[in-house]
């Protein structure tokens, strides 16, 4: 319908031109109009019709809904919303958007004063918005575009995590699971998300952690909800935290000017209690008392079922930067730089490890020995970092996206049973015109071992904003470089080259 009504835009705009409201006041004047003049109106008429029924050629957009619960509120206490596009379709593409975290009184007020658009709804969410990335609703788009979009508001500043029943001492309100949850159980009840549909989860950063987090809870609310015969399946983008946030990045105590709070266990665990998180899975369990380990990627994907595929850098900019490892202070000495260093290298062999170590059947991955975060935030489809000089993330995504019998997975097949098929419903693909070749590759990695060692990785000096982009101090002189006694004057001459230290 659409597209037929794009093409008859076009014939109302030729068309109006023939029969321009001059020339049709000055026929009707003289009692002129020929009979095929008069075809011409009816059919203008009935296209003006069609195009104000279909948008024309206007681009969609991702309309905005007040999430129903009263519950589901932002950090100020308004109401939180979504933004939908209704493609008509059984595939689906669910955006939980990033934007870190807040963790006490002080960094909360700061983060609503500053940037209100992670604390509030009301006047800071717009009517509509225009997609982007895997939102974007045009066919460069090459994966998503026809799929039914839904974009959930960060406005809870908890990681999606936060169930608090009352606002705090200092009037915030955490309740992003709230958020999340009410959001998929709107879908089902009131925007025909279905039994036999397929859902992609994609989470970026902040997102990622929540979707994560909560994937086995959610999928047994929407289970106990009738729909145990949706397909899920979750993209996470920058999402990927090792365990090493725990220790404080170095091990000693955070510095007062870090530019992210210091992950250390007490913040999280602080944290958690400020959100008035209640997780409800495995890991949980087997973390009772110390849940705040289930941000963790191999803790929270351990013996989930979901079929993922992990977009990553090895360096994550922000993990460096939330373990007190970046940046490095500036005048440090060559073994305060070595231990630095080594320790940078250690977090990104842990990255690489943990992500390569997941169940091949069902899991893919387009992990980047680079120092970046976020590869979806742009155009995915002209993501310019490749693996070994040829494989993109494009063709990585579409190839898992494609393994149908491999990485197809119903709710009820992910909590494990319990669930009764819904009669009629089985499995099913609907072919994707831009299918993955046979034998393509959806586990890719670098191979490389030092941090931005593939020439593609973004450049350091547009990596990190001003005004700390000349410390990027991971090529110091060539005398710590020989100290590692692991890696060529040469390797390291291109990493300083990137970071223009030379």
């Amino acid at each position: 319908m659409l597209g037929s009504c794009i093409t008859a835009t076009l014939w109302l705009t030729a068309l109006a031109v023939l029969l321009a409201p001059g020339a049709q006041a000055a026929a009707a004047a003289f009692g002129t109009m020929t009979q095929k003049e008069r075809r011409i109106r009816a059919l203008i008429e009935g296209i003006a019709e069609c195009d104000k029924e279909c948008g024309g050629l206007r681009p969609p957009v991702l309309h905005r809904h007040l999430v129903p619960d009263s519950r589901a509120v932002c950090n100020d206490g308004s109401r939180a919303s979504f933004y939908m596009h209704d493609a008509r379709s059984r595939y689906w593409v669910i955006s939980l958007q990033p934007g870190w975290l807040c963790h006490d009184e002080s960094s909360c007020l700061a983060r609503h004063r500053e940037t209100p658009v992670f604390t509030s709804g009301g006047r800071h969410s717009p009517h509509n918005v225009t997609g982007h990335s895997v939102l974007k609703t045009d066919p460069s788009n090459k994966l998503f575009w026809r799929y039914n979009m839904v974009e959930i508001q960060y406005c809870s500043s908890d990681l999606y995590l936060g169930n608090s029943t009352d606002t705090n001492q200092f009037g915030f309100a955490f309740r992003g699971k709230q958020i999340l949850f009410s959001t998929i159980l709107d879908l089902i009840q009131n925007h025909r998300l279905d039994n036999g549909h397929m859902l992609y989860f994609v989470g970026t950063s902040a997102g990622g952690v929540g979707i994560l987090a909560n994937m086995e809870e959610l999928m047994g609310a929407v289970g106990d909800a009738g729909y145990p015969d949706i397909f899920v399946r979750v993209i996470l983008d920058g999402a990927w935290y090792t365990g090493d946030m725990e220790h404080g990045g170095m091990g000693m105590s955070c510095p007062h000017n870090a530019t992210l709070p210091c992950m250390t266990t007490q913040l999280l665990r602080n944290a958690f209690d400020l959100w008035g998180v209640q997780l409800r899975s495995r890991c949980a369990r087997e973390h009772a008392g110390q849940e705040w380990r289930c941000i963790f990627g191999s803790q929270a994907s351990k013996d989930l079922e979901v079929p993922m595929f992990v977009i990553q850098d090895h360096y994550d900019k922000y993990q460096l930067m939330a373990t007190s490892l970046l940046p490095v202070p500036q005048h440090a000495s060559s073994t305060q730089f070595l231990q630095y260093f080594k320790r940078i290298m250690a977090t990104g062999s842990r990255v690489r490890s943990e992500i390569e170590s997941l169940p091949p059947e069902q899991n893919g991955f387009f992990s980047m020995a680079c120092i970046n975060h976020n590869a979806l935030r742009g155009d995915y489809t002209r993501f310019p970092v490749h693996i070994g000089g040829r494989e993109s993330l494009i063709s990585a995504l579409q190839c898992w996206m494609t393994r149908e019998n491999a990485t197809l997975r119903s709710v009820g097949e992910i909590l494990g049973g319990g669930y009764r098929r819904t009669p009629g419903v089985g499995y099913f693909f609907i072919p994707n015109p831009y299918r993955a070749d046979d034998g393509c590759s959806y586990r890719v990695t670098d191979t490389c071992e030092y941090p931005q060692c593939n020439p593609q990785c973004v450049s350091l000096t547009t990596t990190f904003e001003s005004p700390w982009a000349p410390l990027i101090q991971l090529v110091p002189n060539v005398r710590v470089m020989s100290e590692l006694q692991l890696y060529t004057e040469s390797s390291f001459a291109h990493l300083a080259d990137q970071a223009r230290l030379l």
